[in-house]
């Protein structure tokens, strides 16, 4: 899991939707924002990448939601969240889902959650789809590596033999 911004981000055996654990974002006195994700690599061909997940709050005054992000060797290449939807009161276990199109070049997909403003969110039982199909039923694809990363050469370091160069 990646965690971002300074909020508490834990996980609880407590309050839970379903199974053992759900992971909790929880405000601090000094901090505005906190996200935690998930990083999935993108093996699947599609047009629309899907996240459903289920969501409890308690006194959230700004806002909590579901977030996909597309990485492409680690930059963010698209994004979504639910800020626009102004989630927010005290709400007992809700399912929420959020989609963004699927890009051919994302090498990643980040599913997770965030929290702006005081408050506390849970999220539980997330789903990931590509065209409506959960990613766990999907065949992963090859996908055709650069050249430059299938260049092994110098893996192990440069080999060069410093005294046959006449450098000691």
């Amino acid at each position: 899991w990646l965690a971002q911004g300074d909020y508490l981000l834990q996980k609880d055996s407590q309050t839970v939707h379903s199974g053992k654990y759900a992971l909790s974002i929880n405000s601090t006195d000094k901090g505005e924002f906190g996200s935690i994700a998930y990083a999935l690599p993108t093996h699947f061909n599609g047009e629309t990448v899907t996240l459903e997940g289920y969501m409890k709050l308690e006194g959230v005054e700004g806002t909590a939601g579901l977030l996909i992000g597309l990485m492409k060797e680690k930059a963010a290449i698209a994004y979504a969240d639910m800020r626009d939807q102004n989630i927010q009161g005290t709400r007992d276990w809700e399912k929420y889902s959020i989609e963004l199109p699927l890009e051919a070049k994302a090498d990643v997909i980040h599913v997770g959650g965030m929290l702006t403003g005081k408050g506390k969110v849970w999220f539980d039982d997330f789903r990931v789809m590509i065209d409506g199909q959960d990613i766990q039923s999907l065949q992963p694809i090859e996908r055709a590596q650069p050249p430059a990363q299938l260049d092994t050469s110098y893996a192990q370091g440069p080999h060069i033999q410093f005294e046959k160069l006449g450098i000691t």
